[in-house]
């Protein structure tokens, strides 16, 4: 106990006592961090598309003219891309697909691209 307790006291003496803090970040660092896309079951999903937040399905065309959920509208993840200009900033988007896979690379995209994105996953998860 006395080894290690002299071991610290001379490794301290050697390398100083000083305390290093982390820079803080500056304003413009932070403003450029990118929102994380936060995952949403039906309820609250619900709740956000009622209050006037954008339902996006990112599944194909035909998938969703097959079924889609009621008010959504269809960009396919593969298009997304070059469709990010036409998505509203000032509102948030719930994203969804079939399983979950497309809506979570969407929200990861929406989310680097400056959009409040909210990732519902499967389409059933509407119900939940």
């Amino acid at each position: 106990m006395h080894s290690r307790l002299l071991l610290l006291l001379t490794g301290l003496a050697v390398t100083g006592c000083q305390e290093s803090t982390p820079p803080a970040p500056t304003p413009a660092a932070a403003t450029q961090q990118p929102l994380q896309p936060r995952s949403v079951l039906g309820a609250e999903a619900r709740a956000l598309v009622g209050s006037g937040a954008l339902l996006l399905d990112v599944r194909t065309v035909d998938e969703f003219n097959e079924l889609h959920l009621e008010g959504a509208r269809n960009i396919p993840l593969n298009e997304l891309g070059r469709s990010l200009g036409s998505l509203p900033k000032d509102k948030p988007i719930v994203v969804y697909c079939a399983v979950g896979s497309r809506s979570a690379a969407a929200a990861g995209l929406l989310a680097k691209s400056g959009y409040d994105v909210r990732n519902l996953g499967a389409m059933e998860n509407w119900k939940r």
